[in-house]
């Protein structure tokens, strides 16, 4: 078996020597919080706690405008587990997201837009020891790829692309 790098997100060490992980997607819009007093946050931190109890190690939500980013900044002071924010569109969010103690970012290539943009989200993430995770789907391939008759070639080549962006 292909030996891995160790990733740390957030206390949980996944990859190299370490056992297979949970991650969940959390299935439901963010609440706005306006303060990590709201009642609305209650709730959510019940869930994420029962979700740890079962054996859940990270989540993940989306993160669709700022003002998701701003909740889930409050929501990752507080959560039993790491959160990783799943961006899609806007390079800001993500820059904004790692403002909080978001343990890891998510992106798909060809779905940031411009290579300065995905420069400045890896940037970002590299001073804030924030891993980024490369999220692949038929759905968010660059343009030029997405005509390719080869779904799993062009997946492949576009998370080379993103490599190698990220890496510069």
């Amino acid at each position: 078996m292909k030996e891995t790098l160790t990733v740390k997100v957030g206390d949980v060490l996944l990859g190299g020597e370490w056992p297979v992980r949970i991650q969940t997607m959390w299935k439901n819009p963010l609440p706005i919080f306006p303060s990590a007093e709201e009642a609305q946050l209650l709730p959510v931190l019940e869930q994420l706690s029962c979700l740890k109890n079962l054996g859940c190690d990270i989540i993940r939500f989306a993160v669709p405008e700022i003002s998701t980013a701003e909740s889930l900044g409050i929501l990752a002071g507080l959560s039993p587990m790491p959160i990783v924010a799943d961006i899609h569109f806007d390079w800001r969010i993500a820059l904004r997201c790692m403002d909080f103690p978001i343990a890891k970012i998510r992106i798909n290539p060809g779905n940031i837009g411009a290579d300065w943009k995905v420069r400045e989200v890896a940037t970002k993430a590299k001073d804030k020891a924030i891993p980024i995770r490369i999220g692949i789907n038929a759905g968010s391939l660059p343009r030029d790829l997405a005509r390719e008759k080869d779904v799993i070639q062009a997946a492949i080549k576009a998370a080379d692309r993103e490599i190698e962006l990220l890496e510069s």
